[in-house]
């Protein structure tokens, strides 16, 4: 049974792995400043949206995605935007979490 089409003989198809990394960016570590004083460091790639590092966030303290906002430069990070398109982001750069509601 085929698997579907080899690409592997076409010249300037990429494969949806080469296609992948492309758009999902550079490697980018964030440290976290948490509204307890501690803080957590993440890595995420820069194609990666703000939602999905929230996410990780949120998984580690066991929060919603809706308890929490993140700020870098004193500005709201948007959900929809992906990393590489918050301006000065870089890796390494320090977000700020904040509660939204005391969980």
């Amino acid at each position: 049974m085929s698997k579907g089409f080899d690409l592997s003989e076409l010249e300037g198809v990429q494969t949806f792995e080469e296609e992948d990394a492309e758009y999902a960016g550079e490697d980018i570590t964030l440290n976290f400043d948490l509204p307890d004083s501690k803080k957590l460091t993440i890595k995420f790639k820069g194609g990666q949206d703000v939602g999905w590092a929230k996410n990780c966030v949120c998984k580690e303290l066991g929060c919603g995605q809706d308890d929490i906002s993140l700020y870098f430069n004193g500005n709201e990070m948007p959900d929809i935007l992906s990393l590489s398109d918050i301006a000065g982001l870089k890796d390494q750069s320090i977000v700020k979490v904040t509660f939204n509601k005391k969980i």
